[in-house]
């Protein structure tokens, strides 16, 4: 089994030119075809987007299915967070809150059939403060300490690979770009000299293929990776709860 897997933090779809234009979002994952995308600063029914709900259009563009983790909500009507948008059915959904002060962050855990194997999928944000991450980082990995089917984990951690923060995580997961020579950066997108954004992947995977992709339409370059699953034979031409959208 191969999988394209894609992270990107959005920021509404305004790009470095100011203007909020979610198509271009949609040509940039459309051109890079992925069968998972892990989206982050997603809007729902807010006034800066046009009162769209951001993961519903870029699904429909794109013909995918998707999942929406709202981590922040305003009057009960707009809503702003995490989504995931998947080629496959979705079979399970848990959102979770992340502790820490600041801005509230939030982990959304989707589990898809993958042709025939189940997938579990985590989508995260999260805090610009140390301490915010430290704690957010150790519920992750107390959470993915109970997932035993081949997992993903994929967004913006908002610190660069090393950050003493980090190591719970990666005593049970790989990045996936740290056997890629010179990985790279991912922010800011105009100029981008930190990696921030990173796809971490369960034992199960091997990767293939790790890419920051050059683009103006957020502040953020996404990330993709092409992701085979271990003990497979290459082929030629290979290069919880009810869901809710």
């Amino acid at each position: 089994m191969q999988l394209r897997v894609l992270t990107y933090n959005i920021r509404h779809g305004e790009g470095l030119d100011g203007r909020v234009a979610l198509g271009r979002v949609a040509a940039v994952l459309a051109a890079s075809d992925p069968d998972l995308v892990a989206l982050q600063e997603v809007d729902a029914f807010l006034p800066r987007s046009g009162f769209r709900h951001q993961a519903r259009a870029l699904a429909r563009l794109l013909g995918m299915r998707c999942v929406f983790g709202p981590t922040f909500t305003l009057a009960m009507l707009s809503f702003f967070g995490n989504a995931v948008l998947s080629k496959f059915p979705v079979t399970a959904v848990r959102r979770y809150r992340l502790p820490g002060k600041g801005e509230p962050r939030g982990l959304l855990r989707v589990t898809v059939d993958g042709e025939g194997m189940p997938v579990c999928f985590l989508a995260t944000h999260l805090g610009l403060g140390v301490e915010a991450r430290k704690v957010q980082v150790e519920k992750i990995a107390e959470i993915l300490r109970e997932i035993t089917m081949p997992f993903i984990l994929a967004g913006d951690f908002n610190c660069l690979p090393g950050a003493a923060e980090l190591a719970p995580l990666l005593s049970l997961v790989s990045d996936a770009a740290a056997g890629f020579p010179g990985p790279e950066p991912t922010y800011p997108a105009g100029e981008p000299w930190a990696r921030i954004d990173y796809i971490f992947i369960s034992p199960h995977w091997t990767a293939r293929e790790v890419r920051a992709i050059a683009t103006e339409a957020s502040d953020h370059l996404p990330v993709l990776a092409v992701l085979k699953r271990c003990g497979e034979q290459s082929t030629e031409g290979d290069g919880d709860a009810a869901p809710e959208a």
